[in-house]
């Protein structure tokens, strides 16, 4: 990125299908994307809502009634707990269907390369969500931890299909880092890893190591979506670089991208200034989500200015997916990403 910026897509686009999205993305952003995912269209629209689906189907859990299981933007309505009598060495997870979707779509990523359409260079994109937004979001609270092992188990099983699918040099796999950073900075989640801040960080270096050395891997740092709006605003950068210092330290691998958030009215020094202790590896790539639809081109000037007094290098991105917008909303936003990169 020395002359130029490359531009990173989060993972959701408000767009009808996959294919509209690789179109899209390659036809508008053009060589300033790297990565392409498949814009969790159709019912991954919000993020892991789908994933009620799996819970609902185990065996092994039964639905709770509660009286506070009114639902929010942040908190589905339903939660399970594990049936009497079963015990959590049995617990186990078929299909979660990440792995499904995902060939699906990469199927669809191939044709458009065979044809010319995606660049050769550019690879698939598939961004999945860490066991923590599954647990915190549908497992009672006393049966978090039973339930962790298999769950996690489970998207890495999703992730070994994709990677056994998918040749290696044309595959990377996001980490979607949202519910970790929402139990660290508020209430919405009841988590049995409340406090374990250092627990949180291994484990995301573990799901890190998991993933097959010559597939690109990346972590998405996250402040919540849902309704187009964070759970928490961000105070400043430090807790990113904290987590993501943490990860770079532990991994055995080379950790090719981190991605972190910048709301729209944050280009003060005070917001940026962690960065000046943020450690990079060789060969891992940081990129701010500075691009707002709001002021455009204007506003990411102003932003990657003050940016660039505690950061050397970096790429651009939006602050999270690009979901719940219109399309049009959406091809400006990619366009957006082009004339930010090409500047």
């Amino acid at each position: 990125m020395a002359n130029s910026r490359h531009a990173h897509l989060v993972g959701s686009l408000s767009l009808a299908s996959a294919g509209e999205v690789f179109e899209s993305v390659a036809s508008i952003a053009g060589h300033a994307i790297k990565r392409i995912p498949d814009g969790e269209t159709g019912e991954r629209g919000r993020w892991v809502a789908w994933q009620i689906e799996t819970m609902a189907r185990s065996p092994y859990l039964q639905e709770l009634e509660s009286p506070d299981s009114a639902s929010t933007e942040y908190k589905p309505p339903t939660k399970y707990a594990i049936k009497p009598g079963v015990a959590a060495s049995e617990i186990h997870f078929d299909k979660l269907r990440y792995a499904e979707v995902a060939l699906e779509s990469y199927a669809t990523f191939a044709k458009l390369k065979r044809e010319g359409r995606i660049a050769k260079d550019v690879r698939f994109q598939v961004s999945l969500p860490t066991p923590q937004p599954l647990l915190s979001g549908f497992i009672d609270l006393k049966d978090q931890a039973a339930v962790e092992p298999p769950l996690e188990a489970a998207l890495l099983r999703e992730m070994g299909e994709i990677a056994r699918a998918v040749p290696h040099q044309e595959l990377a796999i996001q980490w979607d880092v949202a519910a970790e950073i929402a139990i660290l900075e508020t209430d919405f989640f009841p988590s049995f890893l409340k406090g374990n801040k250092q627990g949180m960080i291994e484990r995301l270096a573990r799901l890190g190591d998991a993933v097959p050395a010559d597939v690109e891997v990346g972590y998405h740092l996250c402040y919540g979506n849902n309704g187009n709006k964070h759970f928490k605003e961000p105070a400043d950068t430090g807790l990113m670089v904290e987590i993501a210092n943490g990860i770079l330290s532990r991994v055995h691998r080379t950790v090719n991208w981190v991605h972190m958030p910048v709301p729209i009215d944050r280009e003060d020094d005070a917001y940026f200034a962690p960065l000046r202790n943020l450690k990079l590896q060789q060969g891992t790539e940081l990129y701010l989500g500075l691009l707002h639809h709001g002021d455009g081109l204007a506003g990411a000037n102003r932003r990657m200015a003050t940016a660039s007094r505690y950061v050397q290098k970096f790429g651009v991105a939006s602050e999270c997916g690009l979901s719940g917008r219109a399309p049009d909303w959406t091809r400006e936003m990619l366009a957006l990403h082009r004339q930010v990169a090409e500047a």
